[in-house]
């Protein structure tokens, strides 16, 4: 969908409201979910930003006042839709597709941002909206752009930043706001998608696979699962992925197929993956053959950090904030020899021995050098500092969410690079939940890991993100 405003006219924004007597064009890309439409639109023209906190929703949405010339653009809070925006003599140009603004710009090779492709391949995403091409910039998540075509000015406000509650919430009360966090993001699914007869979901052997399907049966609703790889990968004996995958379909009674990582061919991975995103990290060898699936939705949990689920609060605690950044959200940490073998060592006989990741702060020569290291590390600092005065951990799940996690509705494993509309049973429906917990309760999963071992014991048997398990016991038929 391709967005094109000037002074004196404007294509793409179909849709128009009536506020405070005068008209105003829009157009919403993604969804609104339950929202009211009409409501959203005049809150943003209201510059209403408490109201916009409290949405729920998988929208960019864009407003022209034809009689003052400006416009906003106002991102939902995880800011998934990934839209781009393009400010200069032919106007403001905006679109949900990389390709149809690159062409509407006639932007040629001499526009590539090469260290914007540098930034993706070595932080999985471009910094401070950077993209491929130079004048091209992603709308960032929770933020209020405003611009005024008269002097092409463009000014960015985030009006959400993540951070914890002060609250009275009682221990249970808090196992009770994630049960309901779950069955609300399910209803809401299975209300947004009345037509769908079942839902895809990824079926492996972690959490979220036990998870998705509990509280989808609870809301009604049927699940196709699948699960991505080799069954045998040794001939004789299935994997412990399929193996517990087979297990969890068998508990909750549904039907689960293999998806062949080479079901399509390694060039046609590279086509797909160029054409459909661009704007992510690499997903080969998790691109499969989608028509496969009976199922139109896919079920997933991506964005997992919200909850805690991610090597990156690992040892946050004992590392300076940006170095633990680059550690783990970035292919400057590197993991010393025999990394595996010293472990064991260490933690068999306690001896002291080195095998934790470590910062590579040169670079990698010609192609990634120390002065690109050293700006790349500005902008993280930059945005850190922009924050405020926050925890290490609530910075570092902003940095998640508004870097990386922004990327999820094409990026994430089992998201088949969008081909398939999908939901995050994390996000958004988990942001205002989380921000009831203690730091303590988010690392490492620790109050939710201590809801399923409380609440559903029967799904106790978990293997986390991180491949240790986390709770003992067996699923119980």
């Amino acid at each position: 969908m391709l967005i094109n405003i000037k002074k004196t006219s404007q294509t793409g924004l179909e849709s128009n409201i009536e506020f405070n007597n005068k008209v105003f064009y829009y157009h919403v890309f993604g969804s609104l979910y339950l929202e009211n439409e009409a409501e959203v639109i005049k809150s943003i023209l209201d510059d209403n930003q408490e109201y916009l906190r409290k949405l729920v929703g998988n929208f960019t949405v864009v407003v022209l006042d034809p009689i003052s010339g400006q416009v906003k653009i106002v991102s939902d809070r995880p800011g998934k839709q990934n839209i781009f925006y393009h400010m200069g003599s032919q106007g403001l140009t905006i679109s949900d597709d990389f390709w149809e603004i690159k062409e509407a710009l006639s932007l040629s090779i001499d526009d590539v941002d090469r260290m914007a492709i540098k930034q993706q391949l070595v932080f999985f995403t471009g910094l401070n909206g950077r993209t491929l091409f130079k004048e091209v910039k992603s709308v960032p998540a929770a933020s209020i752009l405003k611009f005024k075509l008269d002097d092409l000015n463009v000014t960015i406000k985030r009006y959400w930043q993540f951070s914890y509650n002060e609250n009275q919430l009682s221990y249970d009360d808090k196992l009770d706001l994630i049960d309901q966090t779950f069955t609300n993001a399910l209803g809401t699914i299975k209300k947004l998608n009345p037509q769908e007869e079942s839902f895809a979901v990824g079926v492996s052997g972690g959490l979220d696979s036990r998870i998705i399907p509990y509280y989808a049966t609870k809301n009604g609703m049927n699940i196709e699962g699948f699960t991505i790889g080799i069954e045998r990968p040794r001939k004789l004996f299935l994997s412990n992925d399929f193996n517990s995958a087979n297990k969890i379909a068998s508990h909750f009674g549904i039907e689960r197929r293999t998806l062949q990582y080479n079901s399509i061919s390694f060039e046609e991975q590279l086509q797909m993956e160029t054409r459909l995103a661009p704007e992510v990290g690499s997903q080969m060898f998790k691109i499969v053959d989608v028509g496969q699936l009976k199922s139109n939705i896919l079920i997933t949990g991506a964005s997992g950090f919200v909850i805690g689920a991610s090597p990156m609060y690992s040892s946050m605690k004992q590392s300076p904030l940006v170095d633990h950044t680059l550690l783990y959200q970035s292919l400057l940490g590197t993991k010393p020899r025999a990394a595996k073998v010293k472990k064991a060592i260490s933690s068999l006989t306690g001896a002291s021995l080195s095998f934790k990741p470590q910062l590579n702060m040169t670079g990698f020569g010609s192609f990634f050098t120390k002065e690109e290291v050293d700006e790349c590390i500005a902008d993280i600092e930059q945005f850190y500092s922009d924050l405020g005065p926050l925890s290490k951990s609530e910075k570092l799940m902003n940095y998640a969410i508004f870097g990386v996690g922004r990327n999820n509705a094409k990026g994430a494993f089992e998201s088949f690079l969008g081909q398939k509309e999908s939901y995050s049973i994390y996000t958004p429906f988990f942001l205002d939940t989380v921000q009831q917990f203690s730091e303590d309760e988010l690392l490492n999963r620790q109050l939710f890991q201590e809801f399923i071992a409380k609440r559903l014991p029967e799904l106790a048997a978990i293997q986390g993100q991180d491949f240790k398990p986390t709770l003992l016991g067996e699923i119980v038929h």
